[in-house]
């Protein structure tokens, strides 16, 4: 396979990922990390490496992870899912490409690495949370745990170093994005999908009003998903949700405050929403997260975040 023109001095470090969750519990801690430890493009806007991320398809994706990673300004280049293919057909139509570099999974499918690593012809590594599908196409293997390289056939083992979870990492860079002002902030996650979200919003908001007066100093935030708003928040929170008439808890207004929109419960409880995504500097500095059932869990238990898991029994027809 003819492999696309160098025009660039390089190296190159090429980040492979699918879904919102890998880019910002896997991919985002490890682009700042290299940033920190290399000199690399676009931070050192004279250095001789770069860093770029390709994402693949995944049927797990939202479709809005480059502009979720856009803002972070860690990569040179950053080519979306729908463009997967075309990459590899074309490559030098996302170009150019160093003579030298590395391709690095870090979530998807492996096989999708494996054969952008072989087009550009660059090596390429291969971060392996529960088992390495390719070792044979591995230059190297990094793996979560001694488990992965126990299942390697005995020839590739020695490809393999045990580099740990990379979530166990994120708690003390997430700490560092966003300090909360002083508080006992408590977060509160409702959900993201409608049918989560009618029986979260009432619930999580009379649990508030709740805990406001048992504890009045308690601070309550909420992370709006990236496929929710305010308004969708709100209708749920509101009258035309029949669930939230079983409960006392309301939106009385909507306001501006230190940090941002919040929304101001009947009873007179704040609660900020936090509408940057991923949140999760201002989500590792809570003292407690009340959450639904979801993927959203993981993320709490890489933070470090102690949480209560709310399944509302008494609404199973939802």
């Amino acid at each position: 396979m003819a492999r696309p023109r160098a025009a660039e001095p390089g190296p190159a470090v090429v980040l492979v990922s699918n879904g919102p969750g890998e880019l910002t519990t896997w991919v985002r801690p490890l682009a700042e990390r290299l940033h920190a430890s290399l000199r690399l493009r676009p931070r050192s806007a004279s250095a001789a490496g770069v860093l770029h991320l390709v994402l693949v398809p995944c049927p797990n994706a939202t479709g809005q992870e480059r502009a979720a990673a856009e803002p972070w300004r860690l990569f040179e280049r950053i080519v979306p899912a729908r463009r997967f293919w075309s990459l590899l057909l074309r490559p030098q139509r996302y170009g150019p490409w160093p003579q030298k570099g590395v391709v690095v999974f870090m979530g998807g499918d492996q096989f999708w690495t494996v054969l952008l690593s072989a087009r550009l012809g660059y090596r390429h590594i291969t971060y392996a949370e529960w088992v390495a599908r390719w070792p044979g196409w591995n230059d190297r293997i990094a793996a979560m745990s001694d488990v992965v390289r126990r299942q390697l056939p005995v020839r590739y083992q020695p490809r393999c170093r045990v580099v740990g979870d990379l979530m166990a990492d994120l708690s003390s860079f997430a700490r560092r994005e966003d300090p909360l002002p002083e508080g006992q902030w408590v977060a509160l996650l409702p959900g993201s999908k409608p049918a989560k979200l009618s029986v979260g919003m009432p619930f999580l908001l009379d649990a508030a009003d709740r805990l406001a007066r048992l504890q009045p100093e308690c601070r309550f935030l909420l992370p709006l998903a990236p496929t929710t708003s305010v308004a969708e928040l709100l209708r749920f929170a509101g009258e035309s949700n029949p669930i939230a008439a079983r409960y006392s808890s309301s939106v009385a207004s909507v306001e501006q405050g230190e940090l941002g929109t919040e929304l101001v419960t009947a009873a007179g409880t704040r609660i900020c929403l936090l509408e940057q995504h991923p949140a999760h500097g201002p989500l590792s500095q809570c003292a407690l997260a009340l959450t639904t059932v979801g993927a959203n869990t993981a993320e709490l238990g890489a933070l470090a975040v102690p949480m209560i898991v709310i399944v509302p029994t008494q609404h199973l027809e939802v």
